[in-house]
């Protein structure tokens, strides 16, 4: 005669296996949040790396249209890149403000728009400045 299995002993298995199951999904979690971390990260510093690119390059353009040169086609495509980047990280700020539920950091992030805001108009200012600078050359005094 045959005795059936205890059934206290299959119950411990399977909670273990489901506990191993719930730290394996924690895991998971744990690594898809740093990871996502990182990438803002790197996003972050992309930009920066842009901005700090475009800088020399508008200065340099500038100071040879004093001297008397002008050619900005350098500063006009680095302000182009920097215009598109600081309209998709509107966006993004923007598009987070109104996805945040906490009051405190909902305003921190509108005013992280209103900044990205300030920052394209100064783009398109340096633009504007640009194009006076190129056209007094085009068009001397005389």
């Amino acid at each position: 005669m045959r005795r059936p299995r205890p059934v206290r002993r299959r119950r411990g298995v399977i909670l273990i296996v489901v506990l191993s199951l719930l730290t394996l999904f924690a895991i998971v979690g744990i690594s898809f949040v740093f990871q996502a971390q990182r990438t803002a990260s790197a996003e972050a510093a992309a930009n920066w790396r842009q901005v700090r690119e475009a800088a020399p390059i508008i200065e340099r353009d500038l100071l040879e249209a004093l001297a008397g040169e002008t050619d900005v086609s350098g500063s006009y495509s680095a302000l182009q890149g920097l215009d598109l980047t600081s309209s998709d990280l509107r966006a993004a700020i923007c598009a987070a403000a109104r996805a945040e539920q906490d009051p405190k950091e909902r305003r921190r992030l509108e005013r992280l728009c209103d900044l990205a805001d300030d920052l394209r108009r100064a783009i398109s200012l340096l633009q504007w400045l640009l194009g006076q600078v190129e056209q007094q050359a085009t068009f001397p005094p005389g």
